[in-house]
This record gives structure tokens, sequence and C-alpha cells, in this order.
């Protein structure tokens, strides 16, 4: 996973959790009032601060989980949740990579996507979904966030 992110250009603090575990954290950097949505493109950042992008392997469950932390946060009794929430499960049936989900108990909302690794680590769709990822997060940021309001 480092000498992938690092082939993107992205610098990713990576560690080992444990012998079955490893957690690669990068960050996205804000980009004001630009969206650049080429591969691999900076997504625009959640409150001026930059994105916390992850990917955790697993010999476990052999994938990858890639998600962006603290994406947006909904609390369930926000008084627009259910209108945020509809919105995410409208966008879930149109994505072809990438889901959101949603942490009742602390409000949290991912973008996130998984890369099955058991019969190889495919070097192109790893690249693939980090990059549309990036694209995703850039495209419904300001939506999201003027859809849940203060």
């Amino acid at each position: 996973m480092e000498a992938e992110l690092r082939q993107l250009g992205i610098e990713a603090q990576c560690a080992s959790e444990s012998q079955s575990r490893h957690h690669c954290r990068y960050a996205r950097p804000s980009v004001a009032g630009h969206r650049d949505l080429s591969f691999g493109g900076i997504a625009p950042a959640l409150r001026g601060g930059a994105m916390s992008m992850h990917a955790v392997y697993s010999d476990e469950s052999d994938t990858v989980y890639f998600y962006v932390e603290r994406y947006l946060v909904v609390p369930s009794d926000h008084a627009r949740a259910a209108t945020v929430l509809r919105r995410l499960m409208e966008l879930n049936w149109e994505l072809l990579v990438g889901k959101f989900e949603w942490n009742p108990r602390t409000g949290e909302v991912r973008l996130s996507a998984t890369l099955n690794t058991d019969s190889n680590f495919d070097r192109r769709a790893f690249r693939s979904i980090v990059g549309a990822l990036d694209v995703i997060a850039a495209r419904y940021v300001a939506e999201l966030n003027d859809l849940r309001g203060p």
C-alpha cells in the first residue's frame, strides 16, 4: 500500500497494527474554492482542514478498506438528519465506487470503499479507488454540508 500511495504522490504514515493488519493514514490538503477532479486530484477539505484518508489492509479478510474519516457529522438527533441520511442513501444507489456509512452513535459519516485482495493485489484497482474517493469527496462535500445546515 505504501508503495502504491507513493506512486500517486501521496505521503502516508503507515504502520502495522498487528501481524495481520496494516494501516496507512494520509491527508488530502485543503484547496479552498478549487476542485482538481483529475485522477489523484485533491479534494476540498471540510471546514478548512485536511481530509483524513485511510487505507487499512487485513490479512484475515484479504481486503483493503479505504475511508475518509469524519467526512460529515450528522448526530441522530440533528434536525435535518433524516434529510441528509435520505440523500446519502440516494447517492449510495448511484455510486459505482464507494459508499457512505453512518454511525448513529457518533454521527460520523464516512465515505468508504473495499478492495478484495484474496487472489492478488490489483495495483490498478487500488489506484482507481484512491482516485475515485477523491473525486466523490470533492463532488458531494458542499451539497451535503449545505443540506445538513448549521
